[in-house]
């Protein structure tokens, strides 16, 4: 990591940084679950829900299994440039800069594909005729009728993109340009505007040549896909590449109406484009106007109600996706629409303050990007996720003591139902109360805080945008209906507390000396971050469940910094 500081004028400030960062290990290949559940054990899978002992036919795949070498290596560069402003309407302050970002990820399995992965006891359903394939033999296994066991290949276990080398390569760079004026100096009344370019760059250089295929290589190559049953989805099309181009311009502004009202609005317009792992051209663009109110009746006590409507377009996702020849792409996808309105309330005092929200999102045109039917679209008109919130806090302070709960929810819902874990959204969690504790000592500088954050049982039926194909219908024992694309999911609760001392010595000859450690979980809690996505987008067509991996136990972190 390196920053120069470069002071042009008393106004002037020129700034370069640069950091880098790579870790190197042997880990699972998909970290953030340690094992799915498939319907190998099932003598005839469209017969399941039939089963007399449906457990029987869930055979629990260890994902600890699919081993993997992997490099993970980020560069990061900026230029920025600020001008500090005047008092004046006609001495703006100018912010630019500029920034890259490249970001490397090479993943190489440790294990062949033809391998055996596991072996599995197996008796096919006897009231399959004998002609027809068993399970175990249609899904790729090897099926051995004297020892009744299905043996499974990677391959066949993880899917052809679960067992391919992987060189993914992600680049973010653009540059944003802010002029800020002063209205009303006295009041912080500002209006700002500016100009703002992003382009990322997503492929996998690991994919050769020969696999890409373009318009006109095939009769069937990359012809236009309207439907996930459209016939043109069997058509190859593989360009190994997304690339996104945002170009926005925006402006805002606050006044203050009266010493206890202050009004802000902002519009932005954002132009996007994308050129899809189809050959495709998205263009799309639209406005997202803003506007806040600030009442603030006593010096201590602020009022505040906030809408936003909020465009975007499709952006390059699912990089781990990129070899998927027949994941296709709608050629006509739409902006995504967000509105958000937010009530916030806060009061401020020597001995307390409070802190009070409520918050309602509405979602529309949602692009569904890891969709179970392998067509990239948006969802229906009428499919809006809502998501409805709150959170409410309090800290009561004496002297150097500090006492604070915290209390925080969100039901993120589709189709009248709370959602299933989204990648591109949130995870749903239940109920989160954090309480704070801490002392300072001013005269010596040292500063001691304790933090415990608990998370209520979930257990619910939930609706995924990724698993809506027909056939998606959950398999697991459960007093969910047995309906397309909705699934049981439980998440247990738990409680994990952490410990936190800082030292600023106070003497003039140690000024600038900060010393920290940090003790994360000291209770060594065994526990699953509710937050981390529980469904597999992987492959959802197949079918799998994931499960969460555990949380680090306990940990420590020190630092000594030194800053003159």
């Amino acid at each position: 990591m390196a920053k120069i500081n470069g002071y042009l004028s008393d106004r002037d400030t020129l700034t370069l940084s640069y950091n880098m960062t790579r870790d190197n290990a042997n880990r699972p290949l998909r970290a953030n679950f340690t094992g799915t559940f498939l319907p190998y054990s099932c003598g005839d899978f469209n017969a399941f829900p039939n089963e007399q002992n449906p457990d029987d036919c869930l055979f629990e795949n260890d994902a600890s299994l699919f081993k993997t070498y992997s490099v993970n290596l980020v560069h990061n560069v900026s230029l920025n440039y600020e001008r500090e402003g005047g008092s004046r309407f006609g001495d703006p302050k100018l912010k630019i800069n500029g920034y890259t970002s490249i970001r490397n990820v090479q993943i190489d399995p440790l294990f062949r594909p033809n391998d055996i992965a596991t072996t599995i006891p197996f008796t096919p359903n006897p009231q399959l005729s004998q002609g027809e394939e068993n399970q175990c033999v249609a899904q790729g296994g090897i099926y051995d009728a004297t020892k009744q066991t299905c043996s499974i290949t990677f391959k066949s276990l993880g899917g052809g993109s679960v067992v391919a080398n992987k060189n993914l390569f992600i680049i973010n760079s653009g540059f944003n340009a802010n002029v800020i004026h002063t209205i009303d100096h006295k009041n912080d009344n500002l209006l700002e505007y500016g100009l703002n370019y992003q382009n990322l760059t997503t492929f996998d250089k690991a994919i050769p040549n020969s696999e890409l295929v373009k318009p006109g290589d095939a009769p069937d190559a990359c012809l236009r896909v309207t439907g996930p049953n459209d016939p043109n989805m069997n058509g190859r099309c593989q360009r190994n590449g997304a690339t996104a181009n945002v170009v926005g311009v925006y402006a805002q502004a606050n006044y203050t109406l009266h010493p206890m009202v202050t009004l802000g609005a902002g519009t932005r317009y954002d132009v996007y484009t994308l050129v899809d792992k189809d050959w495709q051209l998205h263009v799309t663009q639209g406005f997202s106007p803003s506007a806040a109110l600030n009442v603030s009746p006593l010096e201590n006590l602020n009022f505040r109600l906030s809408y936003a409507y909020v465009t975007r377009g499709p952006m390059p996702g699912g990089l781990v996706w990129m070899r998927q020849d027949n994941l296709r792409y709608n050629r006509n996808l739409k902006p995504e629409i967000g509105q958000n309105a937010e009530f916030n309330t806060e009061y401020n005092s020597e001995y307390f303050d409070f802190r009070a929200a409520g918050f309602v999102q509405l979602i529309s045109n949602y692009i569904n990007q890891f969709s179970s039917t392998l067509f990239v679209t948006n969802l229906p008109a009428q499919d809006i996720i809502y998501v409805p919130g709150y959170e409410v806090s309090g800290t009561a302070k004496y002297k150097g003591f500090s006492l604070g709960l915290s209390v925080a929810r969100s039901w993120p819902s589709l189709k009248g139902r709370l959602i299933a874990d989204v990648y591109e959204l949130a995870a749903t969690t239940g109920n989160v109360f954090i309480l704070t504790a801490s002392y300072t000592i001013p005269r010596t500088g040292l500063s001691i805080t304790w933090l415990s954050r608990f998370v209520t049982d979930l257990s619910y039926c939930s609706y995924s945008p990724y698993r809506n194909s027909p056939t998606d219908i959950d398999r697991r024992p459960s007093d969910c209906p047995k309906t397309p694309g909705i699934f049981h999911v439980h998440k247990p609760g738990y409680g994990v507390s952490s410990f936190f001392i800082t030292y600023k010595p106070t003497y003039k000859k140690l000024k600038g000396l900060s010393l920290n450690a940090v003790f994360n979980n000291v209770f060594n809690q065994q526990y699953i971050n509710q937050a981390s996505p529980v469904m597999s987008p992987d492959e959802p067509n197949q079918d799998k469940y994931a499960r969460g991996m555990a949380e680090p136990g306990f940990n420590a972190r020190f630092e000594i910094s030194y800053k003159f």
